[in-house]
């Protein structure tokens, strides 16, 4: 089953729900289908009408009351390198918590908040239940169109560079720009702020319902930090690791993040418990990417490595002792994710086995070219 075909089946139990499924980390949810068939499952009756760009008819709130407290979400989490992982929510978890953020970022009745991240994740969901749960609107489009009419808007750092790159100011209608998804480096916070970006820092997962921490930037803080937890939300540092409780779970939640609390409550992230990275708000697990390397022709060592990249971060690119055909590389990159498979390929040296250091990977980037390159990996 392909990747569009599963979570078709998995968002939602029992029901087709149309999702997003391009050739990029960003693509646009497609808007009204895709809402008028979450919403209208979840509710068990037809169309809900929830969205801005609803032409020709008008936007009428949906009461979350309506839609069972039992009912299960499936979401896939944002570190799949392949296959997705599915993490199941209660609808109540998800209303609690877009009505904790709603209240801390002021959202409510006749604001919108713009949807431009991608639908079957937890933080394109969100937008939709925060809408819903506010008596507002979601308002589906380009990030550049939507920092020019909506109040509020989530986002990655990623597409905060390209609006910056682009020239973009926001209007004074934005009041909110939460980015989050990955680490957003201090240069550019300091440049959004700088031309009148109202920046808020957040942090969350997919089993926390999406955004847990939330705070206003004003430039000072510390690199890492990512807001104060939201009421009910319980923060806590074991053995170095951020855990989470909190109404969308029934235990603990281990996040795999690295973290510490200032002396103010506040969350400052400082990187993973394990080897992994961020590509463009999307976790990339290098042992699991690693695994799928060793699936193809010949290939018995594969090493994955993170490479910085302008506007991704971290891109990954790969290191195999038997290099397989171009043509077989192709089709690798065009069954995954743009951010689950290597942007280049570089022959291994003769290792006898032995995993190659980190400097010895570095000097080979440097001194050789890469015998493979995802195409158009330069976006």
């Amino acid at each position: 089953m392909d990747l569009a075909s599963r979570l078709r089946s998995e968002l939602v139990r029992g029901a087709s729900v149309g999702l997003c499924a391009g050739d990029g980390p960003f693509d646009l949810p497609p808007g009204e289908d895709f809402a008028n068939r979450f919403l209208g499952t979840l509710q068990d009756q037809g169309v809900v009408e929830l969205l801005r760009n609803a032409v020709g008819s008008p936007t009428r709130t949906v009461v979350p009351g309506q839609i069972s407290s039992d009912a299960l979400v499936h979401l896939r989490t944002s570190g799949t390198t392949g296959e997705p992982k599915v993490r199941t929510l209660r609808w109540e978890a998800m209303v609690q918590m877009a009505t904790l953020v709603n209240h801390a970022v002021a959202f409510g009745p006749g604001d919108s908040w713009g949807w431009c991240l991608p639908c079957d994740h937890i933080g394109g969901i969100s937008v939709l239940v925060r809408a819903l749960v506010a008596s507002a609107v979601a308002d589906p489009g380009s990030p550049a169109d939507l920092v020019q009419r909506c109040t509020h808007i989530s986002l990655v750092p990623t597409q905060l560079r390209d609006l910056l790159d682009d020239g973009v100011r926001p209007s004074s209608t934005l009041r909110c720009a939460m980015v989050g998804g990955a680490p957003t480096p201090p240069a550019w916070i300091h440049e959004a702020l700088e031309l009148g970006w109202p920046l808020y820092a957040t942090w969350g997962a997919t089993e926390t319902a999406a955004a847990v921490t939330i705070g206003r930037r004003s430039g000072s803080e510390p690199v890492g930090y990512s807001g104060h937890p939201l009421p009910g939300v319980q923060l806590s540092i074991e053995d170095g690791e951020v855990v989470v409780r909190g109404p969308f779970a029934e235990g603990p939640v281990l996040t795999g993040d690295l973290g510490r609390l200032a002396e103010d409550g506040s969350l400052i992230i400082e990187g993973r418990s394990d080897d992994g990275f961020t590509c463009g708000g999307h976790n990339v697990r290098p042992a699991t990417l690693e695994s799928a390397l060793r699936s193809l022709p010949g290939v018995r060592q594969a090493v994955v490595v993170a490479q910085p990249h302008p506007r991704w971060q971290h891109v990954p690119i790969a290191f195999l002792d038997v290099v397989p055909s171009l043509e077989v590389l192709d089709a690798f990159a065009c069954e995954r994710e743009p951010w689950s498979t290597p942007h280049a390929v570089y022959r291994l040296p003769d290792l006898e086995g032995r995993k190659p250091s980190q400097s010895s990977l570095d000097t080979l980037v440097t001194e050789a070219s890469p015998v493979w390159q995802r195409p158009a990996s330069g976006r």
